[in-house]
């Protein structure tokens, strides 16, 4: 399989996949160099935007964020540490009941609370 990349529509096109005609800035970029992008952008976190170079191939900028976005952007964070929280506190938990130490429990509880509180502003307006 070949992939392409477009400098114009920012956008990969895989053949025999895609049926229409490429787009006429279209460079052959392989399967591998698109995996690599694809990798890195995941790993970044969206903080990281597809974009062209000066010949069209695909390189990877900062990316800018509106406010919106940055927002949503942390609302989609906290939720994900509060259910990384959750599961942390199973065990800690069961270190409590086996210990009697409640400490580790108190302090994911403490940032629970703390990015709940953070979630409630954001999704309200904040």
């Amino acid at each position: 399989m070949a992939v392409y990349f477009s400098k114009t529509t920012l956008g990969f096109y895989e053949t025999p996949f895609y049926r229409g005609d490429l787009p006429t800035d279209a460079v052959e970029i392989g399967e591998e160099k698109r995996a690599e992008l694809e990798m890195r952008r995941q790993e970044a976190n969206g903080s990281l935007a597809l974009a062209a170079d000066a010949s069209g191939w695909p390189t990877l900028v900062l990316a800018t964020l509106s406010e919106a976005e940055k927002k949503q952007r942390r609302i989609f964070e906290v939720r994900q540490r509060l259910s990384e929280i959750d599961t942390s506190k199973i065990r800690a938990i069961t270190e409590a009941l086996l210990s009697s130490d409640t400490s580790r429990l108190a302090a994911l509880e403490v940032e629970a609370s703390a990015l709940r509180l953070e979630l409630s502003a954001l999704e309200v307006g904040g």
